[in-house]
């Protein structure tokens, strides 16, 4: 039975579902709860991320987010030097 599980792709989908939801809450919050979001997610359809490495992957985006978006947020920002005369 737990072959068939896998096999059914639910956790690599639900990896990728995870990732969408979470892609959208970074850009509107400056945190996230990857454990709670993906325990939610359970609670509708089991098996939602099943292995290690679905996290491990999961984990590494949102770092990668994050930098993206600290990256975006210092590019925004203009400087302007002023002397005093």
């Amino acid at each position: 039975m737990l072959c068939s599980l896998h096999s059914a792709g639910v956790g690599r989908t639900g990896t990728f579902i995870a990732l969408d939801r979470l892609m959208q809450h970074i850009r509107e919050h400056e945190f996230t709860d990857i454990l709670g979001m993906v325990s939610e997610m359970r609670s509708h359809r089991l098996s939602m991320v099943q292995t290690e490495e679905q996290y491990v992957f999961i984990h590494q985006c949102v770092l990668l987010m994050w930098k993206k978006k600290q990256q975006s947020i210092t590019s925004d920002v203009i400087y302007e030097n002023i002397s005093k005369s």
